[in-house]
């Protein structure tokens, strides 16, 4: 909304690890260096400690980047519960054979894997992220994968990325032998003020906007006192003020901007126990401060209007709940709706639009309808390239459930349908494309009659889903977003240049 009013390409302030924002400070490029070194000298184990909202993910993203070339990656943002678990998710993403074969099995191709990487030059990286959330025997199958090596080096380095509780429990007397293998354990720690300053003005200089005649000086020492110096913070402060300033047609963002933003994110302190709560639920405790999250500022200047209306709404949840309760202890029926695929908004076609539509409410519910009790199959894989993006089709026996998600890995696209299955002629396996765009194409069958087809990309991309109106085919259209940032810069230079 506001990014005209600025004059801005982007928005400089979102909420997903992107790489090209990524600011280095002080220990973000300690932390960087350690974690590269450590894994182009194969040194097994790396850890890599942080607070919430330091930019940790975004900071993995690039060095993944930065290791494509010469490694194999898996990067795990969803921890798995037990052993067996960890295993299928990396057969999964390596694109190991998972139908009918134990987990011994699974071990055995992994190990294949990593000599056969180890031959051809290439390392082996696993990435987890929040690791601190993995229970003690999936971090000792880690280590136990880490056992695989050569004579000389690690077949396989790991890298636990998470919270500072992750350091807690390393500590664990469990995990000892996991503890003397770690070769590396950096961290990455908040802004000083002059950092949130540089971090500001990166941002906007990547959505191309002049960072010195749109915040002040007075305004940007705001900043980075409300924020703490946490990039997350950060971001949210700088975009509610933005926004704000937009509504008011201010220019530049002031004090006094930045002031209503931080009252209308309502962050307050009181003294005490330190207790961080976000939608209820407990996330971090110490000592001598608590932020209570969410609270309206009509709340600190109402108190008692406030506290009043919150009695009333409990009076009347309970007058509704109690008679509903007599009536009927029969717990409630579950019904199956039907919900609208998700799709993104599409790149503006630089050449005739293909004859492709949304799937239709009507034609959902009856495919909804009719996949209930049987899987169909994901019968054909197709793809065909263009100038500047690559299309992607998948046939379907018939219109199916489907998800489309990024997760958090920028060069990864999930497709997920559900209740399917693969056509015999489709084995689960990965295939090597000849694309400048797509660089893999994995098709794996999940737990629970799911299918998910994974479009792996050279880097960082953005993608639209349309669906065609005659046959139950989907279509995914991929755009490189470096492409697009060098066709932006040739044409800046372009119109730059003299006549």
């Amino acid at each position: 909304m506001f990014r005209q009013f600025y004059g801005m390409r982007e928005q400089p302030f979102g909420v997903t690890p992107d790489s090209r924002y990524l600011h280095f400070s002080r220990t973000h490029r300690e932390a960087l260096a350690s974690l590269f070194c450590g894994i182009q000298d194969r040194r097994g184990f790396l850890a890599l400690i942080a607070p919430p909202g330091t930019g940790k993910t975004t900071l993995l993203f690039y060095l993944l980047e930065r290791l494509r070339p010469s490694a194999r990656t898996v990067f795990m943002f969803d921890t798995p519960s037990d052993p067996q678990d960890l295993m299928s998710y990396l057969a999964a993403d390596l694109g190991l054979n998972r139908v009918g074969v134990t987990t011994a099995d699974i071990r055995l191709q992994f190990h294949n894997l990593l000599r056969e990487e180890s031959q051809a030059g290439r390392n082996v990286v696993i990435v987890v992220d929040e690791a601190q959330n993995l229970t003690n025997p999936v971090l000792e199958q880690l280590r136990m994968l880490s056992n695989f090596e050569s004579g000389t080096h690690k077949l396989l380095q790991v890298v636990l990325a998470g919270q500072p509780p992750l350091a807690t429990r390393l500590t664990h007397p469990h995990l000892v032998q996991l503890r003397q293998r770690l070769a590396i354990v950096t961290e990455i720690k908040t802004l000083t003020h002059e950092e949130v300053c540089a971090y500001v003005k990166h941002r906007l200089s990547v959505a191309r906007c002049d960072s010195e005649l749109l915040f002040t000086r007075d305004a940007l020492a705001l900043v980075a006192s409300e924020s703490k110096g946490i990039p997350r913070n950060i971001n949210t402060l700088c975009y509610n003020a933005l926004a704000l300033g937009c509504a008011l047609k201010r220019k530049p963002i002031d004090v006094g901007i930045i002031k209503r933003a931080a009252n209308d994110l309502a962050l307050q302190e009181v003294s005490g126990d330190c207790e961080i709560r976000d939608n209820n639920r407990s996330v971090h405790r110490g000592t001598n401060k608590r932020y209570r999250v969410g609270i309206p500022s009509a709340s600190r200047t109402r108190p008692l209007s406030a506290a009043l209306t919150k009695i009333s709404v409990g009076v009347a949840i309970l007058l509704i709940i109690i008679p509903l309760g007599v009536i009927s202890r029969a717990r409630p029926k579950l019904e199956l709706k039907s919900q609208v695929p998700l799709t993104r908004p599409a790149f503006r076609p630089t050449a005739a639009p293909k004859p492709a539509a949304p799937i239709s409410e009507t034609r959902w519910a009856a495919a909804t309808t009719a996949t209930i009790h049987k899987p169909f199959f994901v019968t054909r894989i197709r793809y065909w390239s263009e100038s500047t993006s690559t299309t992607v089709g998948i046939e379907l026996e018939e219109q199916l459930k489907y998800e489309v998600h990024r997760l958090t890995s920028p060069d990864r696209v999930y497709l997920d349908f559900y209740p399917s299955r693969l056509k015999p002629a489709l084995p689960g396996k990965e295939f090597q494309i000849d694309d400048k765009i797509v660089r893999k194409i994995r098709i794996a069958e999940l737990k629970g009659m799911l299918t998910r087809v994974t479009l792996e990309t050279y880097g960082p991309c953005d993608f639209s889903v349309t669906a065609t109106p005659d046959r139950p085919e989907l279509l995914v259209e991929l755009r490189s977003m470096q492409q697009q940032l060098h066709n932006d810069a040739a044409l800046h230079n372009a119109i730059q240049a003299p006549n």
